[in-house]
């Protein structure tokens, strides 16, 4: 990823700090979660499901701005297309996360960051399997509900692109990239 990709992204993450009085923010709330879900991933030479979970972590500077660190496990994709190909995603992810209360205990929320992605691929093909590293975009968004206090439950979306580079399909490679995308149920609570 190129740095003029990754700096708008960085300077979102850097809004809870310059919007804060004196150009400093502490955090107010830092909350933790487990969210599961389901897992697609739509590539130009196939498509696959599979189920997948995610753990957040993050500091909110306020009842609208917060930075959260994610982990995801896309699980293994067991779809038996393009020469045998079974990749395995995770990420690791940094976003910033503005939220809009839409009713006294509901609140919208979006997320944009960056994902840095390790996917290990099985396949019947012993020169194409292995790992693969990459740093991509990652958005999203969904509703928050307040159980309790300290309590809530969140419905998300996110997103972002896969590249799995050239995968043996018959004869011949293919060039085969596209959407990871998760959507999710969890639980977070407000520390």
């Amino acid at each position: 990823m190129s740095f003029s990709r990754i700096l708008p992204v960085f300077c979102i993450m850097a809004l809870p700090w310059l919007l804060a009085p004196g150009g400093t923010a502490r955090a107010q709330d830092f909350y933790a979660g487990l969210s599961v879900g389901s897992a697609d991933f739509d590539a130009s030479q196939f498509g696959a499901s599979n189920s997948a979970w995610a753990a957040q972590l993050g500091a909110a500077f306020g009842p609208w701005l917060a930075v959260e660190l994610a982990y995801s496990d896309y699980q293994r994709f067991d779809s038996r297309v393009a020469g045998q190909v079974l990749p395995h995603p995770k990420a690791l992810s940094m976003s910033g996360v503005v939220k809009y209360p839409l009713l006294s205990r509901l609140d919208v929320f979006a997320k944009l960051g960056y994902a840095r992605i390790d996917t290990d691929i099985s396949s019947n093909n012993a020169f194409y399997s292995g790992a693969m590293d990459e740093n991509n975009a990652i958005y999203g968004g969904g509703f928050e509900y307040r159980l309790a206090n300290s309590w809530s439950l969140r419905l998300a979306y996110e997103r972002t692109e896969l590249n799995l580079g050239l995968i043996p399909s018959g004869s011949f490679y293919s060039h085969s990239d596209g959407g990871l995308e998760l959507a999710s149920i969890g639980l977070l609570r407000k520390f």
